[in-house]
């Protein structure tokens, strides 16, 4: 029937749509499908950029319900993707509702007393948004320079998808179709005018066009043709003021006379040079070196006194990170009471500290990713130290600040604000009651944080972010052991992580809750991790078997390191490729071997030796030693 017809999919569609389109019509029986196309839309829509939007009707409220819980069951299960459902209640909440619904029916009707019409009880809805995610797919500007794209957050690589499941009474009422459709008739009208523009342009171009320069600087073009116009682009029909063409070194776009041999006829090389200024470069040389030495108010004098454009123009591959990052290295290398007078009264204390001066001073007027980094670590340091004047609303003052720059935030300064949010020193220092406000404080702002990265198109759910989520919270357990709070949020990240399947990859992250759960003796969250990195076909490296051995053997359990030998050795076997029992390794399992078995040792060196499970296991590690031994001298 023309009802469940599938449409016709768009160019460069990402393989899941056929998939999908089929399991939406036959199994879910959704009539009347259609698919807008949104990856060309610019501004992207709310929902995100590289978006197709597929439509569907339900033939009734029950049946809308039944198809979305399904759609979005299949997904995870056969798809592993984690769909949001947007006005979908669950099955308990449905019947919770309704019988509540009917109690409430039964209590006026005893009294006499009729239910209002129309009133919403929460149980009646017409339209369901299942948004997918991004999935794998092309979209139209995923393949362009980097320099193309203008707005905020960061480029989408892949295609996002949406499913609007409505009824039919709801549908007519939205139409949704119309609204979309009239958005891509205007963009396609003024895409239209543009081209019409640019090839005005080009065959304007190839007449002789005649330039003047006035006195002011400003260039006039005279012609027969008319005025000349810049050819625009679609990617970008805007042009920066100009301050920022000055500091960008964009050419003008007036020239003379092409004959006449003047500098401006020459072809603009916008590369930069291989070295600025001789005399700049050796001034950020003594610059540098001053501030490694501590000698900040030479280096206080030599900024004071300079020219503030010469230092962004002597070095070209960032002089000024340079110099930032110096001041960083020099903080954490002193000791901490010297540290603290470094800082100052403030984050923007100039006048006392020259330190600070220094460090505010080698900011650029207009600060990059890496200046606002900087910055970030900063603070951050002065946090962790202890400054009475360096507080977590500073940090996120700088953090909004960083947010109104428009600049692309890149994803370690996002991790280097939570971590700072996060920190947990003197939290619960002034009591309870205190403790719960500063706990209180830190989770608004760092959900800030967090909703403002999913924002700019960061993920969230990442094992970066979780794992430094884990750290955080476990580092309570210096001040008590037992605090409800760390409890209660050790349990809900450990829920986020195991419902959403959040993967862990990488062997920094591996090692790092690996360890978290051996020093808080949890040993049975160690042992569930370790065997969930197994399940997910990943291989564990010889420097995870060395550390879950060395952890084992640190509690000096008996039982747990025979139970740990007996079973993870024939497990290094089974990797791919095999763990050999060497280096860092052999080690761990000899440090295991001496708990479970304390003359282990004594009977290795027996003649004959006592041919026992230990005895063997330690001589094999004593020639696996030797051997690597040998072959290194």
């Amino acid at each position: 029937m023309d009802r469940q017809r599938i449409p016709d999919q768009p160019a460069a569609s990402p393989p899941l749509l056929q998939p999908l389109l089929e399991h939406i019509s036959a199994d879910l029986g959704l009539d009347d499908l259609s698919i807008i196309d949104l990856r060309n839309l610019d501004p992207p829509p709310a929902l995100g950029a590289n978006l197709i939007m597929i439509l569907g009707t339900a033939r009734s409220e029950k049946h809308l319900h039944v198809s979305a819980d399904r759609l979005c069951r299949w997904l995870r299960s056969n798809h592993k993707l984690t769909p949001f459902a947007d006005g979908l209640l669950g099955r308990n909440e449905l019947k919770l509702k309704l019988k509540r619904k009917a109690r409430r029916s039964k209590l006026l009707g005893s009294v006499g007393a009729l239910e209002r019409d129309g009133m919403d009880d929460g149980t009646r809805t017409g339209w369901i948004c299942v948004n997918i995610g991004t999935v794998e797919g092309d979209g139209p500007g995923i393949g362009e320079a980097a320099g193309s794209f203008v707005g905020f957050g960061s480029r989408s690589q892949g295609v996002r998808l949406v499913v609007q499941m409505l009824t039919k009474e709801k549908r007519e009422e939205l139409d949704l179709e119309g609204l979309w459709g009239g958005l891509l008739e205007h963009k396609a009208h003024r895409d239209a005018k543009t081209d019409e523009l640019a090839k005005r342009t080009t065959g304007s171009s190839a007449t002789e066009t005649h330039v003047s320069t006035g006195a002011s600087g400003i260039s006039h073009a005279s012609s027969n043709q008319g005025a000349h116009f810049p050819t625009l682009s679609r990617a970008q029909t805007r042009s920066f003021h100009t301050p920022t063409r000055h500091l960008m070194k964009v050419p003008s776009h007036a020239s003379t006379n092409p004959r006449n041999g003047s500098p401006a006829a020459k072809e603009p090389n916008n590369s930069p040079p291989a070295s600025g200024n001789p005399r700049d470069e050796l001034m950020l040389r003594y610059l540098l070196a001053g501030v490694d030495k501590g000698k900040h108010r030479y280096v206080h004098r030599l900024l004071r006194n300079m020219n503030p454009l010469a230092l962004g123009e002597s070095t070209r591959d960032g002089g000024r990170e340079l110099l930032l990052r110096a001041h960083l290295n020099y903080l954490q290398r002193i000791p901490r009471g010297e540290a603290l007078e470094s800082l100052g009264l403030s984050p923007s204390d100039r006048l006392h500290s020259p330190f600070m001066f220094s460090f505010l001073q080698s900011l650029p007027f207009f600060p990059g990713p890496q200046h606002w980094q900087c910055q970030v670590e900063l603070l951050c340091c002065g946090i962790k130290s202890g400054h009475r004047s360096w507080t977590k609303t500073d940090l996120m003052t700088l953090f909004q600040r960083v947010c109104m720059s428009t600049i692309d935030i890149p994803l370690t300064t996002f991790l280097t604000i939570l971590e700072g949010i996060l920190n947990r020193d003197g939290i619960l220092g002034d009591g309870y009651h205190q403790g719960q406000k500063k706990w209180d404080s830190d989770m608004h702002m760092a959900i800030c944080v967090l909703e403002e990265m999913s924002r700019r198109g960061h993920e969230i759910l990442t094992e970066d972010v979780m794992v430094l989520l884990l750290e955080k919270v476990s580092c309570l357990d210096k001040y008590e052991a037992n605090h409800p709070y760390k409890a209660v949020s050790e349990r809900c990240l450990n829920d986020i992580i195991y419902a959403y399947d959040i993967p862990f990859t990488k062997e920094e992250s591996l090692l790092r809750v690996l360890r978290l759960h051996a020093r808080q003796n949890d040993w049975a969250n160690f042992w569930l991790f370790w065997k969930g990195v197994a399940m997910r076909a990943l291989r564990r490296s010889e420097a995870l078997y060395a550390f879950m051995f060395r952890s084992v053997a640190n509690t000096c359990n008996q039982t747990e390191c025979i139970k740990a030998l007996r079973i993870r050795i024939p497990d290094m076997e089974s990797e791919e490729p095999p763990v050999q029992l060497a280096g860092e390794v052999a080690l761990a399992v000899k440090k295991c071997l001496t708990i479970a078995d304390p003359w282990v040792s004594e009977y290795a060196k027996k003649i004959p030796p006592v041919d026992e499970e230990w005895t063997r296991l330690w001589r094999r590690c004593e020639h696996e030693l030797q051997k690597s031994t040998s072959s290194n001298v």
